[in-house]
């Protein structure tokens, strides 16, 4: 249906490239923002509602679905699928209670296979990591270290009762408590959980790996 949605989506005489880089995360979002119009969860003028949903309709291979389908966001199913080693199977049980029905397991599949697919042979390499199996040693100044101890402790003590959001603002409430850069705090955390000085947004991605691994590791 992503192909057929391509093609779908632009004149006959115009002509169009289809990039296997990060503009494959796009096209997902281009085509889940038009679905959602399509199906009247995003808001549009009368004009624009009318080509979306003609649009959806010639892209899809089986019978226009009456309700709105999962949308597993492909950027979002890369991390999953990092964070469980490429294993579907166990990404799978992170969209337990948003899987309803035959067609939504059947996008979930699809989309796991592509996005695997997809990070196996052209994601770049920035865009790639994997979570680290065991604590490592992790050069800091004191005041890093503190900060780490503290936020590690803040986790242990407070899990349950973070979102994403209000996550991320005790991240920065504790980094500026103990006066450390927020550059050398992210770095540091990326580099206890991945290895690597940057990656996911910090906050979901802490939530996304789980407590007991995001503990072990710091």
């Amino acid at each position: 249906e992503m192909v057929r949605w391509i093609f779908a989506s632009y004149k006959t005489n115009v002509d169009f490239a289809v990039s296997f880089d990060l503009d494959v995360i796009k096209t997902y979002e281009d085509f889940d923002r038009q679905e959602r119009m399509a199906f009247g969860v995003d808001q549009a003028n009368e004009k624009k509602a009318a080509m979306a949903k003609r649009v959806y309709e010639l892209s899809q291979i089986d019978e226009m679905p009456k309700d709105m389908p999962f949308q597993p966001a492909f950027r979002h199913l890369t991390n999953i699928l990092q964070i469980h080693d490429g294993d579907i199977k166990a990404a799978r049980s992170f969209y337990d209670g948003e899987i309803k029905n035959e067609r939504d397991e059947r996008r979930f599949n699809e989309r796991a296979q592509c996005a695997k697919y997809w990070l196996e042979n052209y994601a770049p390499e920035d865009f790639k990591f994997s979570v680290n199996t065991s604590p490592i040693q992790y050069e800091s100044d004191a005041k890093t270290k503190d900060f780490l101890k503290a936020f590690k402790e803040t986790l242990a003590k407070d899990w349950d009762q973070f979102d994403d959001k209000s996550l991320h603002e005790k991240m920065y409430e504790q980094i500026h408590a103990f006066e450390v850069e927020p550059a050398d705090a992210f770095k540091a955390l990326y580099q206890s959980l991945i290895s690597l000085d940057k990656g996911p947004k910090l906050a979901s991605f802490i939530r996304t790996i789980g407590k007991e691994r995001v503990i072990a590791l710091l």
